[in-house]
Order: structure tokens, then sequence, then C-alpha cells
């Protein structure tokens, strides 16, 4: 596919891959800019399909793209049949691989996968649901897909489990806000938890009390706030969608501060150190008063690599802890 033309970031700047998952922000973006733009959803799938329903692409009339549908099979084709869709001012809803009439396109496997290119949505309504999203709020985006009239839906609940869904006349998608991970701890674990979920598309939220820590990610470009100590009650910002990680070796202060992540809608919660601190942290947090259905949501020793030592591999352990609990909840991983 077309690649994405980016600005050059700063040297000392950690730059976020595009989300491939939500690629409003993009198109809203090119819009501003004066970009004529074509939304291409995956609207029905005959078979099996490498990307979920509700995959999209965004396609600029200069050529810029984001976003797939399928693995390379289809990208070039898209972007060529998004322009003759500009070209021509009207939507269409086509047919690729098994039952299509395109016989030279061929998908290797052996599925029908239908895909909306809709040239008319309200550039307003993109905009509008992309400022949504950077306030955290969920958007839907229902579309009539004979009449090609789209609208802001109402969303259920504050749950990343909505998903997209098609009755094969009306197409209504799902667009949770970006995961959030909030990091509260000290030294090198905490250092590479924030860089590889800043470099995974994760929203980062980041709170020390380390000078090391907070100088580290300042270069780095990664939103950092001091904490004067462990327990320090800074605001912590946390919804459905923001997922816990606490990263300190000396463990004084912390049930206070896991205390308000209980009291939080946060999806996941995990506390660093070994099953031995693990079982301490438990006890002190039943005589603060929380019971065993609030404490079982912290897991401890957290990550899916056991006693997991190198920093580096702490961090991919726990994230990908992190992105299996938000997948069982229905988000798009």
């Amino acid at each position: 596919m077309t690649p994405l033309d980016t600005a050059c970031a700063p040297a000392n700047t950690v730059e976020a891959p595009d989300d491939v998952d939500n690629v409003l922000p993009t198109a809203a973006d090119w819009l501003d800019a004066g970009e004529s733009v074509v939304l291409v959803t995956l609207v029905g799938i005959d078979g099996s399909s490498p990307r979920p329903l509700g995959a999209q692409m965004a396609v600029t009339g200069s050529g810029q793209a984001c976003g797939f549908i399928s693995n390379g099979c289809l990208e070039r084709e898209i972007i060529d049949r998004a322009h003759r869709v500009l070209a021509r001012g009207e939507n269409e809803c086509v047919r690729y691989g098994k039952g299509s009439p395109y016989i030279d396109i061929v998908l290797p496997c052996g599925s029908g996968l239908d895909l909306y290119f809709d040239q008319s949505m309200d550039p307003a309504l993109i905009r509008q649901a992309r400022d949504r999203l950077q306030q955290r709020q969920p958007v839907a985006i229902e579309t009539d897909l004979d009449r090609g009239h789209s609208r802001l839906t109402t969303v259920g609940g504050s749950s990343p489990s909505d998903v997209s869904r098609s009755d094969g006349r009306t197409f209504v998608r799902h667009y949770p806000p970006a995961l959030r991970l909030l990091l509260c701890g000290e030294g090198p674990a905490l250092r590479a938890c924030a860089r590889l979920a800043h470099t995974s598309g994760f929203e980062v939220q980041v709170h020390t009390p380390e000078a090391a820590s907070l100088a580290a990610l300042a270069r780095d470009g990664l939103p950092v706030i001091r904490m004067r100590h462990r327990g320090d009650p800074v605001e912590l910002k946390t919804d459905a969608w923001t997922a816990a990680v606490v990263l300190f070796h000396d463990h004084d202060g912390e049930p206070e501060l896991l205390a308000r992540l209980l009291d939080s809608p946060v999806f996941y919660i995990g506390a660093q150190g070994s099953q031995r601190t693990h079982a301490s942290r438990v006890e002190a947090l039943r005589l603060a008063g929380f019971d065993d259905r609030d404490i079982v949501r912290i897991h401890g020793p957290m990550g899916l690599i056991p006693r997991s030592k190198n920093p580096t591999t702490l961090a991919v352990s726990t994230l990908a802890e992190v992105l299996h609990h938000a997948q069982q909840r229905g988000y798009p991983c």
C-alpha cells in the first residue's frame, strides 16, 4: 500500500505507530488539510478473514492511505478503486474473493470479503468522532449501506466489549478509545514498560518519584509526573480502557496506591514482586477492608512469562498479559 507521509519527529522523541484499528483521527487530519477522503470498511465476511469485521482503510485523492484490510492481497486494489469512487462521486459496495466477479483478484484464504467504499461521509462527523475519541469517549458510527448516510449513534455503557455489526443493510462500527497504560513505579522496568507501550500504540501515563526515570522518560518525549513518595495521592487518570501497572521494588506505600486502583474502573491491575510479596500486599489490603472479590483483580506476580528478571522481558511479559485481558473483554487487539 502507499506509505503514509509523516513529518520528521524531533531527534529525542519516540514516535508512536499509526493505529491500524482506528483510521478516523488520520482521516480527520487529512480532511483538515483539504484532502478528499474515502473511508473503506470491511462490512461482510464469507469464511475467514485476517482482519475483523469493521476493519478500515482511509484513502485520499492524492494517494495517501492508512489502515489495512487484508495482509497485502487487496490493499493496492483498494487504493485504486477508492480513487475511481472519488472520481464518480458515488459510494460502492464490492465483493472480493469467493463469489466476486473480479476473478483476477485472488484471496489465498478462499473467503469472500465485502468492502464498502464511502466517499460521502460528512467531514464534520469524522471530526466530531475524532474529537470524542481524543476526550476518551467511545464512538459508534451507523451507516445505511443503501443510502450512504452515516450518523453518530449511542454507545451502550463504557465497556470495550461493543463490537461492529451488520444486518446487511445497516453497518455499525464501534471505536473505543485507545488503550491506556497507567504506570506507577521506578527503575529500568518502569522505563522499559513505558517505552514499549508507547511504541505499541498505547496512551501512556507515568508517575514516578525517581529522578532518573523522570529525566530519561522526559528526554524520550513521554508524559511523566513526579510523585513525592510511593503512596503520593497524585491524580490518576482511569477509565474502562486503562490498565494499571505498579512497579516498585520497595513496597511501602503500595497498599494505598493499590486501594485507589481497586476503587477505579481500570480493567487490569498488575503489581511487581514475588509470590511472597503478593501475599503480604493481599494481607495489607484485607486489613484495609477489601475482600477477595476485589483483591483478585490484582495480578501478582504479573506477566505471562514467569519469574522475568530482565526489564525488557518483564515489559513484554506484562504488556502481553494486559493485551490478553483487553482482548478477553472484546477490545480489538
